[in-house]
């Protein structure tokens, strides 16, 4: 008897799971990026829910993604480091990877977090849990109209806007991430992360003073917390041609990201030492951002230039 292809039972998946809290066991109210490393390539797997409960589809059980012996699961949220969790010797019996933990880059103990959060209604609480757990399972649209549903029902709601913000760049909507992430800063002026995710969006939309504005914000409120901060802020200063202070901050960033998420501050660096005439020196910094990310954004600048050299 031949069954139907339609009437086929689909295969079994291999999904594991696991938690992300912060050091004090609380778990975090931001979208925390769940990401898979393996032999040094990072990927975003998926977001955590409102728990803080995670999960990450490996395939079917036949054949698994790929060889997990040397790959890891970390989260990622600014201001943080995270601890990593192996993968190998997954199974679906041994599926549970443990508890990620988030501990503080910085001198704040929760540089994510809004003190203002706490004061917000009940019902806008409900809506921002359900939101976050739309995000954990890939309904973007979902979560993106669940988050205007909070900040309807409460307007000072700053880390509503800040996730609402970071779904609305998701999908490459600047004007209306821009909008949101001016919200969260209104509702809570001392939110790191709002004034972080704001600068970003201005260096994308080439707006170097206001990148420049809120990139200092940042580094004010805990200068070790974001190393992302630095480049930013390298990068307005460069554009608006402050070339020592972009230095300065190119190199300040390199000593903070120890665990080279932004090779990005190599190429600026490089720029602003070309600027400055010390090729020689420049031209070391051009080399190590291709060997951190041969397939960066400014890879193909980088090679020309060292073919200038």
């Amino acid at each position: 008897m031949i069954v139907s292809a339609a009437l086929a039972k689909p295969p079994k998946h291999l999904v594991v799971h696991g938690e992300v809290e912060f050091s004090d066991g609380s778990a975090p109210q931001e979208l925390v990026a769940i990401e898979r490393v393996c032999k040094g390539v990072v990927r975003a797997a998926r977001f955590a829910d409102s728990e803080g409960g995670f999960k990450i589809d490996l395939g079917p059980l036949d054949q698994p993604a790929g060889d997990l012996a040397n790959c890891d699961v970390q989260a990622y949220l600014p201001g943080y480091r995270s601890k990593k969790l192996a993968m190998r010797g997954v199974s679906a019996e041994k599926a549970d990877l443990g508890t990620l933990t988030l501990k503080p880059l910085g001198r704040l103990p929760q540089v994510a977090n809004s003190s203002k959060d706490k004061e917000a209604t009940l019902p806008a609480k409900k809506l921002f849990g359900k939101a976050l757990d739309a995000a954990a399972k890939g309904n973007w649209k979902a979560a993106e109209d669940l988050f205007e549903r909070v900040t309807a029902v409460y307007r000072l709601y700053p880390s509503a806007w800040l996730n609402l913000g970071v779904l609305q760049e998701r999908k490459g909507d600047l004007s209306a991430a821009k909008k949101s992430y001016k919200e969260a800063v209104q509702g809570d002026d001392a939110f790191a992360l709002a004034h972080l995710q704001a600068a970003g969006v201005e260096v994308a939309r080439q707006d170097w003073q206001e990148a420049l504005a809120e990139s200092d914000k940042v580094i004010a409120l805990d200068a070790e917390a974001f190393p992302r901060a630095y480049l930013l802020n390298a990068q307005a200063n460069l554009n608006l041609h402050h070339v020592d202070e972009a230095e300065k901050s190119a190199r300040e960033g390199l000593k903070l990201d120890d665990e080279h998420r932004f090779p990005e501050l190599e190429y600026v660096l490089a720029l602003v030492l070309i600027d400055k005439g010390d090729r020689a020196s420049a031209m070391q910094h051009l080399e190590a951002y291709l060997a951190l990310d041969p397939r960066g954004a400014s890879a193909d600048a980088a090679r020309e230039q060292l073919k200038n050299r």
